[in-house]
This record gives structure tokens, C-alpha cells and sequence, in this order.
């Protein structure tokens, strides 16, 4: 589970060209994970994943490709 305001870092992080091919699967992790707060999910903070992940993507699947060439 992610604290929810981390999902903006987290989206930054995957969209970084300098992002290491070992840290894709904690980003990735990390943008799929439930949003948590500490009164449990919020419906708010979910919505603030799936924007941090649709935003995010476009290099995640750049970055995969990337990975998977090597």
C-alpha cells in the first residue's frame, strides 16, 4: 500500500529518463498499489493514482521497452 500524497513523486519518478531499469517494478508497484490514509481508502486519493498512473504511462511504456531490449 502507498500513502496517497506520494503518488505524484511516484508518478515523477517513472517519468524520469533517468529512472534505473531496477527501480520499474517498485514505480510500477507503487502506481498500481491502493491509495491508503490513515482513516483507511479514500475514494479522493484513488482518483489521485489513476491520474498519477494515466500520466505516467507514456514513459512507463517507453521505459518497459527500454528494459525489455536489453
Amino acid at each position: 500500500m502507498v500513502i496517497a500524497r506520494t503518488y505524484r513523486l511516484w508518478r515523477d519518478l517513472a517519468m524520469s529518463e533517468d529512472l534505473p531499469k531496477e527501480a520499474l517494478k517498485t514505480v510500477i508497484g507503487a502506481l498500481c498499489a491502493p491509495a491508503t490514509t490513515p482513516n483507511g481508502f479514500d475514494a479522493q486519493a484513488d482518483r489521485w493514482r489513476e491520474k498519477a498512473l494515466k500520466a505516467a504511462l507514456p514513459a512507463l511504456t517507453v521505459l518497459l521497452a527500454r528494459t525489455s531490449a536489453h
